[in-house]
């Protein structure tokens, strides 16, 4: 029996909600690596991008913050160890 409109529709929806779901997913995972290592060889870089997201305005530095809360918590500490 073919799909109905509606059906059609429910289905794309769903499928482009796993796809960006997955993307956020690897996109988190590849932040996390990327801070990981930074934080073990080049600590400095870290703070003066932290710092800049300080300055770049309110509306960033939010997104800055909600975006840390995505990370793993040991990750959030090193984070909060070297930047404050």
């Amino acid at each position: 029996m073919p799909q109905t409109l509606d059906q059609a529709v429910q289905n794309a929806y769903s499928d482009l909600y796993a796809a960006f779901a997955a993307k956020a997913a690897k996109d988190i995972d590849q932040a996390r690596q990327l801070l990981d290592v930074l934080l073990d060889i080049r600590p400095g870089s870290v703070s003066v991008a932290v710092e800049a997201a300080r300055q770049a305005g309110a509306k960033f530095h939010r997104q800055y913050k909600k975006a840390l809360t995505r990370l793993p918590a040991d990750l959030q500490l090193s984070l909060r160890e070297w930047t404050t």
